[in-house]
């Protein structure tokens, strides 16, 4: 079965996953720091109020906005505000906090964010600064030029500081999981359909458009193959170029859209009565090349003919109730693999055969071997009764 006429598009364009991630990652940000604000709330009676908490509260109202109206603002934008507020939350935790706090996760989720809109580079430099920078205040804590605005032993002591300190490695991390298991699943989507499409690319460059029938580019690249098999078996193979008779007065007649109709039928047609192993194509407006291959003796290529121009003799009804005959004429080819003979210069020497038949009065066949000798050739069009 063909695939549909229309190819499919991949629905999921680079900008397309783009904005996607942007959009998922603010609304998973947002709910972050939701739960940042409520764990901040919870710490003041051990901290008491802090400026970072109110900085915690408005990034949460800001992303909480952001999310709602992400509509209205371009991928970029939102990209970089998230960063932004990624790094002012991880500076002013790690300064306030240091390691007691999840502030050092907020860098990575800024790197994260520019890992999609602007690539690794970036990504790695700013979540490189954010290692820099927490070193920096590791130094200066530890050489007592930062001390902590709280009393960390007994800050440590409850319950709340370590559901604080839960959100770097398993709340981020969880973060991170859904986000990179939703990028993996849309890939694998993306390449799945891309295959397809290039499996349906594939199909229509080797087939006819109308008849879907395989083209003149199907047969250049089985035919070797064919050869090759023909030749195990001893067999012979058999070109057969058919041109129709009569079909230019359908077109004139009838218009473009009938003869369509009437190619399409007469395929249907051929197909039926090929033998198994043989393969029709269409090469051009109203020729057809047929390849009968591994022939133990010559008989059917007798057969098939006489077969072909029966069925393209029988009448087909076209539009309006009015019926429309044409004839065929076939010119054929046959020769053994040993021979080295290409798929060019065997069209060609069936072709040639073929002209014989038109100018012989059409609508019969004539067949020749490599050394030139018929091998069946009707001195006269098929009678009527045969038809």
């Amino acid at each position: 079965m063909p695939p549909n006429d229309s190819l499919p598009v991949l629905s999921d364009t680079i900008e397309t996953l783009r904005e996607h991630y942007v959009d998922l990652s603010l609304k998973l940000f947002a709910l972050l720091s939701v739960y940042v604000a409520i764990m901040s709330i919870a710490r003041i009676e051990q901290t008491g109020w802090l400026s970072l908490y109110t900085l915690q509260i408005g990034f949460s109202a800001t992303l909480i906005a952001l999310a709602l109206g992400k509509a209205y603002l371009s991928t970029r934008t939102k990209t970089l505000l998230m960063v932004f507020i990624a790094m002012a939350a991880g500076m002013s935790g790690v300064t306030t906090f240091g390691l007691l706090g999840s502030g050092f996760f907020y860098f990575v989720l800024a790197g994260l964010f520019l890992a999609v809109f602007y690539g690794r580079r970036v990504a790695y430099l700013i979540i490189g600064l954010g290692a820099v920078y927490l070193m920096a205040v590791g130094i200066l804590y530890v050489y007592g030029h930062l001390t902590f605005p709280f009393d960390s032993s007994v800050y440590m002591q409850h319950l709340t500081s370590w559901w604080t300190v839960l959100f770097g490695p398993f709340v981020a991390g969880a973060f991170m999981v859904h986000l990179f298991g939703d990028i993996r699943q849309r890939l694998v989507n993306a390449m799945t359909e891309l295959e397809t499409q290039r499996d349906e690319l594939k199909w229509h460059s080797r087939h006819d458009y109308l008849t879907t029938l395989p083209n003149l580019r199907f047969l250049e690249q089985a035919f070797p193959e064919w050869v090759l098999r023909s030749g195990e078996r001893d067999g012979e193979i058999c070109i057969l170029v058919m041109d129709l008779d009569g079909f230019k007065d359908i077109n004139d007649h009838f218009g473009h859209l009938e003869g369509d109709y009437l190619l399409k039928e007469l395929a249907s047609r051929y197909l039926a009565e090929l033998d198994a192993g043989d393969t029709i194509a269409r090469i051009g407006g109203d020729e057809f090349v047929v390849v009968m291959r591994a022939l133990e003796n010559r008989q059917p290529i007798h057969d098939l003919c006489r077969r072909l121009i029966r069925v393209s003799r029988q009448p087909f009804q076209m539009a309006g109730g009015e019926r429309a005959r044409i004839g065929v004429s076939i010119g054929g080819f046959c020769f053994r693999s040993g021979e080295q003979i290409a798929l060019k210069e065997a069209i060609y020497r069936a072709d040639s055969q073929m002209y014989q038949v038109k100018a012989e009065g059409k609508n019969h066949y004539r067949v020749e071997d490599s050394l030139g000798d018929p091998v069946l050739a009707p001195d006269h069009p098929l009678p009527e009764s045969q038809s």
